[in-house]
């Protein structure tokens, strides 16, 4: 390759749900079942996304090689009129060197970077006629950067080989400001499955 060897694989997704009415990512979304007396219902987000870059029995030669794995995503669902809401986020990132490939950068860097990036918040308010609400947060994400096998990478420069991933989610589930009940359940739930 004359000159640099660029390789990405990008997603970026912003989605806002709000209500019952609305169900987000189509056909990948959870749909809204019924619980409880069969009238109640919620609202819940499911996103998965899956990216990897395979190199294998490869031979790339270039000035500076970069190859980039990167998801980044903003989850924000949140109810009013049903007790329960849930974000689900599944992100998984990875570029995978292996076989008998060769990366050589003749005047520079080789660069391999997998990272995922998740901004989760969830709200969920019960409406008047309930003392219950819960919300909840769950994040799976995975990063790697794998050299196998007989791979091998060189540079002038230097190698870089980086698995990274930033997660921030939130839960909070609250009773309407108009209901006549004293007391009641409200729950948060976050969980939270890193591995880089």
């Amino acid at each position: 390759v004359s000159g640099d060897f660029n390789l990405e694989a990008q997603v970026e997704e912003s989605r806002i749900a709000e209500e019952t009415s609305q169900i987000p990512w189509g056909d990948e979304a959870e749909e809204m079942l019924d619980v409880l007396d069969g009238s109640t219902k919620y609202c819940a987000s499911v996103r998965p996304i899956y990216i990897t870059i395979p190199v294998c029995n490869s031979d790339i030669t270039a000035e500076n090689i970069n190859i980039n794995a990167n998801t980044e995503i903003l989850m924000n669902t949140k109810s009013s009129t049903v007790p329960a809401a849930a974000n689900i986020a599944v992100l998984h990132s990875k570029i995978n060197v292996s076989g008998d490939s060769v990366l050589t950068a003749t005047n520079g860097d080789v660069t391999l970077t997998a990272a995922n990036t998740v901004e989760s918040t969830v709200a969920a308010e019960a409406e008047e006629s309930l003392s219950f609400a819960i919300a909840a947060a769950i994040v799976d994400q995975m990063t790697q950067v794998v050299v196998t096998d007989s791979a091998k990478l060189s540079a002038t420069g230097n190698v870089t080989v980086q698995a990274q991933g930033d997660i921030n989610a939130t839960a909070n589930a609250c009773g309407s400001e108009d209901s006549q009940n004293k007391s009641g359940v409200y729950t948060t739930v976050t969980v939270v499955n890193q591995h880089t």
